[in-house]
């Protein structure tokens, strides 16, 4: 336990050495029940994800799970709390250390919108499709690249993934026109082969199930030049 933490330890009380598993790097993704607030210094959120970082030598993915539950019992946390959480783990700190997402404990309560939970996730937290991380690893070979790419008006259509074939995604960026970062426009499945989109300039590259992607190909809508 780092100090000054408190409480069950597994590996004593359960005979669970999670923290060898995560040293040996035998799981892809690990995600500590961090189910505490943030202020209290005997169960602290960011100190408990710090000590789980801080033990992570081979980069495995860390998905801090949160207890949204704690919302409707005597705890009685306001979605704030929820919202001060997910803000800790994308740390760009923590981010390097591979905090790289959250589990939300449970569900249902974003089914309910308890609290309003759900609208300010989707307003405030949650505001842009996402891809897992790459699982690099895995040692999966990354997708063919996008072929038979063309523009019609709006509409950009490619030829549909091979059966043998590794693709399950299609990512496509969209590009900021004012600080020409990229940005997630859409996540389709395989089956999908076109998409319409706005003006602007886009990103089409195929992803796998280790979330490798493939070469990207450029695409300009609604410009004189359709293909880069």
């Amino acid at each position: 336990m780092p100090p000054p933490i408190t409480g069950l330890d597994p590996y004593t009380n359960m005979y669970a050495d999670s923290k060898k598993w995560l040293q040996s790097g035998w799981l892809d993704f690990f995600a500590p029940q961090l189910y505490w607030a943030i202020a209290p210094p005997a169960q602290s959120y960011p100190t408990l994800l710090d000590w789980w970082l801080n033990n992570n030598p081979l980069g495995r993915h860390i998905y801090a799970a949160n207890g949204v539950y704690k919302m409707s019992d005597s705890n009685n946390w306001p979605v704030s709390e929820l919202e001060n959480q997910v803000g800790i783990s994308r740390d760009e700190g923590r981010r390097a250390k591979q905090s790289l997402g959250n589990i939300h404990y449970s569900a249902k309560f974003f089914r309910d919108n308890t609290k309003g939970i759900t609208d300010a996730f989707r307003t405030r937290v949650y505001t842009n499709k996402a891809l897992t991380p790459t699982m690099a690893w895995l040692g999966v070979q990354k997708p063919a690249t996008p072929a038979g790419v063309t523009v019609r008006g709006h509409t950009i259509a490619w030829a549909k993934a091979k059966e043998d074939d590794s693709t399950v995604y299609w990512s496509i960026l969209k590009r900021n026109e004012y600080n020409n970062d990229w940005q997630q426009y859409d996540i389709l499945t395989a089956k999908v082969s076109s998409i319409d989109v706005e003006p602007g300039s886009y990103s089409l590259s195929a992803v796998n199930r280790a979330s490798q992607h493939s070469d990207e190909v450029l695409i300009n809508v609604g410009t004189r030049m359709q293909l880069g």
